[in-house]
């Protein structure tokens, strides 16, 4: 597919699990230093997070040594190598940064900011609060209903999260707070606590010259969307040294970082390209602002400007999988206003990934499996497939006929090793579901828990357990249907 996208051209690249994103990128950044000669300082390179930069950063390099290996001896590749410590990798605070700091003159700020983690600034300005407290302070959290420890922190992170978004914070703080009487007093002081944690913390930033995330966002959006002679030398300046852009998981950004991507690549007709790369299936950053109706109109802009590409090839699961997992999201999953659909996604040829089998599965299980659970209570039914999980691991972990392990992996030297427990890994919604399994296993399986204090909470509508998507199923088996 890579070799396919239009380079001339801006364009969406819908990308959905699996499917090669990230290879595509490298793939895309290589093609501009072989085919257009693009000198690799020239091309920006936007991820979402630190560690995805430092991913994408080792991934290219490694890219480009193949190519050197391969006997590709072009002059620009060997000197994107030579000079890689100038790819600009990045995420789109650090970009923003660096706007502020190296174009000071154009955008007319003298950014001399420190560029901070606000949020830890809001915890370390709430335990300064705290160690002022009188008696009186103490004692209404004391004898608030949020004495036990655990909510005590769930408190501290809401207080926290309100004093750093405080000007967005509506009337509803404490909706979901108990409104009884006695907690009057406590529901004053907390509020009285957002506001001066929010006004102390502002102040500090002042003094000590710090500047948010948000803070970043904001100063460039208002920079290069000014009616200024200043404005339109950023913008040059800009583009002069990012000829290429590319914006990875594009679905997790908000209405500001759009604005600022459209305006420096897209809003002009000179040559600068910019490329964007997401899925909107995926999208998981809605506390930190992102918005599915960006990425939607930024796919209706890139569908009249540019170009929309569909990766439909899932590189990682089998094919029994992917027939099910295209089953399921077939149906209604996403509202039809969303905007968002599910384009099938396809398995690659029988072996043409090159890769050995991870595992042989001789269980003769199904790829997914349903249950169809009977007409039980919620305690009940929670019972009821914390049962069959069990049931099902037993059955994974034992012989058959002839004695032999059902599953087996590669081992040292060439043998293989029996499946064992700690190759399993149970999913739950909540941690009551979580002991529930546990205590059918308790005495059965060995087990342990996944940062035992608490699990992330995943949204699921609906039970499929236990797949074989790393395992080599040895026939073609549909998606089965069991009763609990």
């Amino acid at each position: 597919m890579s070799l396919d996208i239009d380079l001339s051209k801006h364009a969406l690249i819908e990308a959905s699990a699996g499917t090669g994103k990230t290879f595509t990128i490298e793939s895309l950044v290589v093609r501009l230093l072989v085919e257009k000669q693009i000198p690799l300082s020239q091309i920006l390179l936007v991820t979402f997070t630190e560690k995805a930069t430092s991913e994408m950063k080792a991934r290219i390099r490694k890219k480009l040594d193949s190519l050197i290996q391969e006997g590709i001896s072009q002059p620009n590749v060997f000197e994107s190598l030579v000079q890689f410590d100038q790819a600009q990798v990045m995420t789109i605070h650090s970009f923003c940064k660096q706007v502020l700091q190296q174009y000071s003159l154009e955008n007319g700020i003298l950014f001399d900011l420190d560029l901070t983690d606000t949020a830890s600034i809001y915890q370390a300005g709430l335990r300064d609060i705290q160690r002022k407290w009188s008696d009186r302070e103490r004692d209404i959290l004391d004898s608030s209903v949020y004495r036990d420890q655990d909510k005590v922190k769930n408190w501290e992170e809401m207080v926290v999260r309100y004093a750093h978004d405080y000007n967005k914070a509506s009337g509803d703080v404490f909706s979901t707070a108990d409104d009884k009487p006695d907690n009057v007093a406590w529901h004053e002081f907390t509020a009285d606590l957002i506001k001066t944690l929010h006004q102390q913390v502002c102040e500090q930033a002042r003094e000590k010259g710090l500047a948010s995330f948000d803070d970043l966002l904001r100063l460039v959006d208002e920079a290069l969307h000014q009616e200024s002679t200043a404005s339109q030398r950023l913008l040059e300046s800009i583009r002069s040294q990012y000829r290429y852009a590319f914006v990875d998981e594009f679905q997790d950004t908000d209405p500001v970082q759009w604005r600022i991507f459209k305006k420096i690549f897209i809003d002009h007709k000179q040559l600068n390209r910019l490329f964007l790369v997401g899925d909107p299936k995926q999208s998981i950053y809605r506390f930190r602002g992102a918005d599915i109706f960006t990425y939607l109109s930024a796919r209706e802009t890139l569908k009249q400007l540019g170009e929309i590409y569909e990766l439909d090839k899932n590189w990682r699961s089998t094919p029994d999988l992917i027939t099910f997992q295209n089953w399921i999201f077939s149906s209604s999953w996403f509202p039809a206003e969303s905007g968002i659909a599910y384009p099938p996604v396809q398995p690659p040829k029988e072996d043409s990934t090159g890769k050995q089998p991870f595992a042989c599965d001789n269980s003769k299980r199904k790829s997914a499996v349903f249950l169809s659970l009977p007409k039980l209570s919620a305690t009940e039914l929670r019972q009821c497939y914390a049962r069959w999980i069990v049931t099902e691991i037993r059955y994974l972990l034992g012989m058959d006929d002839n004695g032999d392990p059902l599953i087996t992996f590669p081992g040292h030297e060439g043998k293989s090793r029996p499946f064992k427990p700690g190759d399993i890994c149970v999913l739950v919604n909540t941690r009551n579901e979580g002991d529930i399994v546990a205590r059918q296993l308790e005495g059965i399986v060995p087990y342990s828990f996944y940062k035992r204090p608490g699990y992330m909470p995943l949204k699921k509508h609906f039970i499929c357990f236990i797949s074989s998507m790393h395992f080599h199923i040895p026939s073609a088996l549909p998606a089965g249907k069991e009763h609990c």
